[in-house]
């Protein structure tokens, strides 16, 4: 398992693809804060995170099994291996990993947007949840007796 997690991270290490999914994503964030004014539901959104990062995970998952596929390497590596599960198991692992680095990078970059863009927001007035859910239907907690 570890020669197979080894050789898939090489392979998704040398790849351009995670790179541009990372700096799309940082991209994309930029534009829909520069785009609309900063709000603290926009912020709680993260600026759009989870709609593009779902599609960079499926395109960069795609690619990279795709990858093995278009280059003939997949049958390789299945008639070598007794335990055919531990390449895919390897690629997912993988793919989790990358999908942990872009949340992490997207929620620190919230911030450094928040920072730059809105330092007059604060979370003291409200909790995130409830100025989150207020937003969404509408109006204020305090006009309604929820």
């Amino acid at each position: 398992m570890q020669t197979s997690l080894s050789q898939e991270w090489y392979k998704f290490r040398h790849q351009k693809g995670p790179l541009l999914g990372l700096l799309v994503l940082l991209g994309l964030m930029l534009i829909m804060a520069l785009s609309a004014p900063v709000t603290q539901s926009a912020v709680v959104m993260g600026f759009g995170t989870p709609q593009w990062l779902l599609m960079i995970i499926v395109i960069i998952g795609a690619n990279f099994m795709i990858m093995e596929d278009q280059h003939t390497t997949i049958r390789t590596l299945l008639y070598r291996h007794t335990y055919r599960w531990s390449i895919y198991l390897a690629k997912l692992l993988i793919l989790s990993l990358y999908t942990a680095v872009l949340v992490c990078l997207s929620l620190l970059f919230t911030g450094l947007l928040k920072i730059v863009l809105a330092p007059e927001l604060t979370w003291q007035r409200a909790s995130c949840s409830t100025t989150y859910l207020s937003e969404w239907r509408g109006h204020s907690w305090s006009q309604s007796y929820f």
